[in-house]
């Protein structure tokens, strides 16, 4: 990937160096891009409403997705991954807290909701860190693979 264009396209390899260097960078300008937002849409507050928070998660996870991929992409793993190191650990932290609401109103039903919650918790972080430390330190694919040359 090189280039603007090639930022914005699920195509292409990207190195372990490309990967931190566009998270810590994205990563930066998204806090940045949140805060300022706020305070321009909400000067009195400081909060972000609804629309544009559901905007700003929108665009996370597209920019987030075309990075991963392109990491996956350089050890020679299918971009279906991205949904098991992507969203799916902020699904389960999600089910997770709303969870209680399904069981029964008792100690027990409060208990077995912990615990099940608890679970989803354990499996979100140990998918987050999984694919974070795959795609973090695992070497790419020497040479050309499947999905292109070399970064």
């Amino acid at each position: 990937m090189s280039g603007l264009a090639g930022l914005l396209r699920f195509q292409g390899r990207l190195n372990r160096r490309g990967y931190g260097i566009g998270l810590i960078v994205y990563l930066l300008a998204a806090l940045g891009v949140l805060v300022s937002a706020s305070y321009v849409f909400n000067p009195a507050g400081g909060t972000i409403d609804g629309l544009r928070l559901a905007a700003a998660l929108v665009l996370f996870f597209y920019i987030t997705a075309v990075i991963m991929i392109g990491r996956l992409h350089d050890r020679d793993k299918s971009g279906w991954w991205y949904v098991v190191f992507g969203p799916l650990p902020f699904i389960l932290f999600f089910v997770s807290a709303k969870l209680p609401v399904f069981f029964p109103d008792t100690t027990e039903g409060f208990r077995n909701a912990e615990i099940l919650s608890l679970l989803l918790q354990i499996n979100a972080i140990g998918l987050f860190l999984w694919g974070l430390l795959s795609l973090a330190f695992m070497p790419g694919t020497k040479g050309d693979n499947r999905f292109g040359s070399a970064p």
